[in-house]
């Protein structure tokens, strides 16, 4: 397949990486034959990093008649991420860690009344483990593998299929991550906001602060003065100090991106 370098494509190159097996089914006749304008090829080549780093793979061949799209979501499952298309640029959002939120709603960008908290409780017939099964590169026969959290007897397993994920460590890594999501995202937060709606992406990491759930407080910053090497603001809302604890603020640009977090300590008045 072709593999992008991050500036120009070398031809016919030998890879098992998730992201130009991609590239290879966008552009190549036998799919969708698109150019290079129609690709994301910056997040493309993170991902590809990513997954050379992770030794996540993807080794399978297509011998049936199929669409582009559902080609390319087998591709991307098999490095926990999916297709996305924006304006018909073709792109792909990996299921991973972000420590820094992309965008933060609060109390003025959220309509009243419109939030949800919805959580997802387990009963005892819920499935407490996940069963992968793959086909193996070195026998080439089909196995499996139970991927289960510490706690759990592994009783009444999920069973989940993976193509073009050909080796135990890989099946392994996956079944735990399906595990832990299951057992961990149990808390689905859902509203309603005007223009700012628009800014986030599919997969977008987004800081949610509301009175109805008590993270944080949110509001506004009516002015700021600069003293020293501090700078003092007053705020739309009174905010509560703990002793000993160390406090931070978060801001956000006009764009709704997080600026910040800084370090905050309580000034003369609660706000």
């Amino acid at each position: 397949v072709d593999v992008w370098t991050g500036s120009t494509w070398l031809q016919d190159q030998p890879s098992r990486n998730i992201a130009w097996a991609v590239c290879d089914l966008i552009k190549g006749k036998f799919g969708g034959g698109y150019s290079d304008e129609y690709l994301d090829l910056s997040t493309i080549k993170r991902l590809a990093d990513v997954w050379d780093s992770r030794s996540d793979y993807f080794d399978y061949r297509f011998d049936t008649k199929g669409t582009l799209d559902s080609g390319l979501q087998l591709i991307c499952r098999a490095g926990r991420a999916v297709k996305v298309e924006y304006d018909g640029v073709y792109s792909i959002v990996r299921d991973e860690l972000k420590t820094v939120a992309d965008y933060q709603f609060g109390m003025t960008e959220i309509v009243s009344n419109s939030v949800k908290i919805e959580y997802l409780t387990l009963d005892q017939w819920a499935d407490d483990s996940v069963e992968v099964s793959y086909i193996d590169n070195e026998t080439g026969l089909p196995e499996a593998v139970i991927c289960a959290l510490p706690g759990s007897t592994a009783d009444r397993p999920r069973k989940l299929k993976l193509e073009g994920v050909t080796n135990r460590i890989q099946a392994m890594r996956e079944g735990m991550f399906e595990a832990a999501r299951a057992w961990y995202r149990n808390r689905v937060v859902t509203f309603k906001t005007e223009l700012a709606g628009g800014l986030p992406d599919f997969g977008s990491s987004v800081a949610v602060s509301h009175v109805s759930s008590q993270w944080g407080t949110s509001g506004e910053v009516q002015q700021a003065e600069r003293i020293g090497s501090a700078t003092i603001l007053t705020l739309s809302e009174d905010v509560l100090f703990t002793d000993s604890e160390t406090h931070v603020i978060q801001l956000a640009d006009t764009m709704g991106r997080p600026l910040g977090p800084f370090v905050a300590i309580a000034g003369a008045d609660s706000n």
